[in-house]
């Protein structure tokens, strides 16, 4: 596969921004799009460097999309950027004018891992009608963890209270089929179970619960699993 790293200059965010993308060698039809969202630690690299994700999809005809947005939690920032605006509005109008990407929702996905998990699960659920399938790995599904994983949390959110920012309700994830996967050992694990016993999940979903940790040797090993549960075309 091609990969392209595009550095350029985000209106929205007043910044220069990086986003890594993985492109098949050969391109014969317009593109499916997989935008791949990182965890708290990492930035848009993460999943190519740290994972055999790009082994996975070599020969399937989509755009891998990991767009780096670290220590952000994803969310329009009070009195700074506008995170979560730029990448689900900005973001995919100047790729879809860059690169030969379907703009049918069929053809778009999006995965996420920890933070990257919650980000997922707030672009299903603010635009429930965007993406065909989704993959979360581990999410944060309630951000009241978030002082005990990010002691400078006042620099994204500043004084506003974390309940502003939770995935509001109604929640309306049902819309989209998720393939849902967390290792039984991750300290996320009992938020995760108690989410889920509550949440409304799209009847075509897959919940996995297996042996792992929070780490990238559980990712890794689910990621396979993953990929192969979504639509993508050879």
């Amino acid at each position: 596969m091609a990969l392209l790293t595009l550095k350029y200059n985000a209106a929205l965010l007043e910044n220069q921004t990086t986003v890594t993308i993985m492109l098949p060698d050969k391109i014969t039809e317009p593109l499916q799009s997989l935008y791949v969202l990182h965890g708290l630690g990492d930035d848009g690299s993460c999943w190519q460097r740290k994972t055999r994700l790009e082994a996975l999809v070599a020969d399937y005809q989509v755009a891998v999309i990991m767009p780096s947005l670290p220590r952000s939690w994803y969310i329009n920032q009070p009195d700074g950027q506008a995170i979560f605006s730029f990448l689900t509005q900005n973001l995919p109008e100047y790729l879809n004018q860059l690169l030969p990407l379907s703009t049918l929702k069929q053809d778009r996905f999006v995965m996420g891992n920890s933070m990257g998990g919650f980000g997922t699960l707030k672009w299903l659920n603010t635009n429930p009608s965007f993406f065909a399938a989704a993959i979360v790995f581990s999410p944060v599904v309630d951000l009241q963890v978030v002082p005990s994983l990010m002691p400078d949390y006042r620099h994204v959110f500043l004084d506003e209270p974390l309940a502003n920012y939770q995935l509001t309700r109604p929640l309306q994830i049902d819309q989209t089929p998720i393939y849902w996967t967390i290792g039984t050992e991750d300290f996320l694990y009992d938020q995760n179970q108690a989410f889920l016993q509550t949440a409304p999940l799209n009847p075509d979903s897959q919940i996995v619960f297996q042996p792992g940790k929070h780490d990238w040797l559980f990712w890794n090993q689910a990621l396979d699993q993953g990929i192969a549960w979504l639509p993508l075309k050879k």
